[in-house]
């Protein structure tokens, strides 16, 4: 075991960001995490969170007539950043691993 690749959660479960598996993920987890990472590597001038942002995305998205997969799917759709942080774009797209793992953790 590599020791390495662990994110422990709070609740001491350890999450594996290489070989994550379904059981591994939690949305309390995961809401919590986001409520507590902030946007653009900080550079606001007032606390913005990742989970702020995801809410806004899926209020942006519902409609009566919206499928209401498209509104999870927008919920969601930075659920990956629970586990890795909020990597500033323009250092992403100069990280090819981290996209890639990105990709894996999305996969769920």
């Amino acid at each position: 075991m590599n020791n390495s690749t662990f994110l422990t959660h709070p609740k001491g479960i350890a999450f594996d960001i290489l070989n994550p598996k379904p059981d591994m993920f939690h949305i309390e987890d995961i809401a919590n995490a986001l409520a507590n990472i902030c946007r653009f590597g900080g550079q606001v001038p007032i606390f913005y969170s990742v989970a702020d942002h995801s809410l806004r995305v899926c209020q942006m998205v519902q409609s009566e007539d919206a499928d209401p997969r498209l509104a999870l799917t927008a919920l969601l759709h930075d659920a990956s950043e629970a586990y890795l942080g909020d990597v500033i774009t323009p250092l992403k797209l100069q990280l090819s691993e981290y996209r890639a793992i990105e990709a894996n953790l999305e996969q769920f």
